[in-house]
């Protein structure tokens, strides 16, 4: 199994069709290099982009799993879990109990990059989450595909 993810800003400052195609060119690249998982958020304008992408692709490749993660099983998991069970393969929520509830996406970002073998990046400021979880990754020394 080949694992990818994505890390990337809440909010997308480049023309949102341009990261859109560029996502979908490497995704698709990646598919037919063999990667067959794709661990995806739900916190902001890239992780539903890249989740979307994933999804459109599986109509094509039904064999790759897309799976979400989240950091907090109450309230989001409650609100929208059967519309997350019908669209993703699963849902995950890592052990994440002990951690305090303001640092559980940054955890849930962590686990996500642990597990894949590449991440694809849309980082283009050195501060913030997305700049954090992409440093994560860099020590991890995991492949990063950036996206500008």
């Amino acid at each position: 199994m080949r694992v990818c993810t994505f890390c990337g800003h809440s909010k997308i400052y480049s023309p949102y069709e341009d990261i859109k195609v560029a996502t979908r060119q490497i995704v698709s690249g990646l598919i037919q290099d063999g990667y067959d998982y794709f661990l995806v958020g739900n916190y902001g304008q890239f992780d539903r982009l890249a989740a979307s992408v994933c999804l459109t692709l599986k109509r094509g490749y039904p064999s790759i799993g897309v799976n979400l993660v989240v950091p907090y099983y109450q309230p989001q998991l409650d609100s929208y879990e059967k519309e997350y069970r019908a669209r993703f393969d699963d849902v995950i929520v890592p052990a994440l109990e002990s951690t305090p509830y303001q640092y559980r996406i940054v955890r849930a970002n962590e686990y996500m990059v642990d597990r894949a073998d590449t991440i694809i990046a849309y980082v283009n400021t050195s501060t913030g989450g997305a700049a954090k979880t992409l440093a994560y990754a860099e020590r991890k020394k995991k492949r990063i595909i950036r996206i500008k």
